[in-house]
């Protein structure tokens, strides 16, 4: 079950309209790698740290892909690419890659497939109320 506050928020876009009530979710825990690995090996031959190893090296991989400009697709899971913005110039010339694209970040797209057996199986329930 999912549980979430209900927030009153002032749209920044729209300043001079009233505040609204916002839903926002809460984390119950962080589960950590060794957490996920022991339940992700519940039903297979893998050991826990085999499993961890793994993820471990998934990861570095994944860097390294993203890095080397490719987009990572992970069967069932989703698809991670990089993105970034950058300043804009009148002139191709006056462009400088280092010093005028900014705020690099990963996109992660998941699978349908996963988002429908999050949506089919959500429920919700109210943990409070936040007032600013």
């Amino acid at each position: 079950m999912i549980k979430y506050r209900l927030v009153r928020k002032v749209n920044p876009m729209k300043k001079g309209e009233p505040a609204k009530w916002y839903g926002n979710p809460i984390v119950n825990e962080k589960v950590d790698t060794r957490a996920l690995s022991t339940e992700g090996t519940e039903f297979t031959s893998l050991s826990p740290n085999e499993f961890e190893s793994a993820m471990y090296e998934l990861g570095h991989k994944l860097a390294r892909g993203l890095i080397a400009g490719n987009s990572i697709k992970i069967n069932d899971l989703g698809t991670f690419r990089l993105s970034f913005s950058s300043d804009g110039v009148a002139e191709v010339t006056d462009f400088y890659a280092q010093t005028m694209i900014k705020d690099p970040h990963i996109i992660f797209t998941p699978e349908k497939s996963l988002m429908k057996a999050i949506a089919d199986n959500l429920s919700y329930e109210n943990a409070g109320v936040v007032d600013d």
